[in-house]
């Protein structure tokens, strides 16, 4: 197994300062769920990769092996696996594997016409984070990530049917951050917040009703709080917020 470790930065790369780029469409369409199926530890590996060789392009980079097992949460044997998958698919290339390096170049992954992008923070895997979920989190978190776009506010247009203790709770987890957005028409846009019902988060996943309820509270917990915040409603499903002191760009 390899070391589970922490990175600020590999080599000139800061970690906390990159984003991957991930097709919503890919999750929506159940791309993840079927990656999921085909090998859990793909899962892990895609966003992390996007984060490390995003700066190389389509040039690709040299990886560390690793260091990719250390802040994917993968074993060696488990990472080789994941790669070979993600390479069969067309994610990527994978080229001149030694014992310790690969060089990875993307494949139609990042067609640049495919504009509509989740954005996953670099600083998720840089903190140590990520290696310390379970591809099933993984899963779900990405998710979540596809599926939390746009909240629009505006009690004006709802008759008082707006569920006041959401609202608080919307606002308290982005009013400090400067997350909430106006849009044309002065209602409040909630960046990465809705509500969903557990059975689609576990269908875009790829994973069952009570592995997405258990990896969704375990989510909650992470990073003290800052990956996810959710907030139990009685009917149409939870609340889900991905918190801008991390997620925001």
């Amino acid at each position: 197994m390899c070391e589970r470790v922490s990175f600020a930065s590999i080599g000139t790369l800061r970690l906390d300062r990159q984003h991957a780029r991930i097709q919503r469409e890919f999750i929506l369409d159940g791309g993840l769920a079927e990656l999921f199926d085909m090998n859990h530890e793909a899962v892990s590996l895609l966003p992390t990769l996007a984060v490390i060789t995003w700066h190389g392009h389509h040039r690709g980079v040299n990886v560390d092996l690793d260091t990719m097992c250390a802040l994917s949460g993968v074993s060696r044997r488990r990472l080789v696996n994941g790669l070979g998958v993600l390479q069969y698919l067309g994610f990527l290339v994978v080229r001149d594997v030694r014992s310790t390096v690969a060089h990875i170049e993307w494949g139609s992954f990042r067609e640049p016409q495919l504009i509509d992008w989740v954005y996953f923070p670099g600083r998720i895997i840089g903190s140590g984070v990520w290696s310390e979920l379970t591809p099933v989190e993984h899963s779900v978190l990405l998710a979540l990530a596809g599926v939390l776009r746009w909240h629009r506010i505006d009690p004006s247009e709802d008759g008082g049917a707006t569920d006041w203790n959401v609202l608080d709770w919307l606002y308290d987890h982005q009013i400090d951050t400067g997350g909430i957005r106006w849009d044309i028409d002065h209602a409040e846009l909630v960046p990465r917040a809705a509500q969903v019902p557990m059975t689609r988060i576990a269908e875009l996943a790829g994973v069952g009703l009570s592995s997405a309820s258990r990896a969704i509270r375990t989510l909650g917990e992470a990073a003290d709080g800052g990956l996810l915040s959710v907030q139990a409603a009685a009917i149409g499903g939870n609340w889900y917020h991905l918190p801008s002191l991390i997620w925001d760009r």
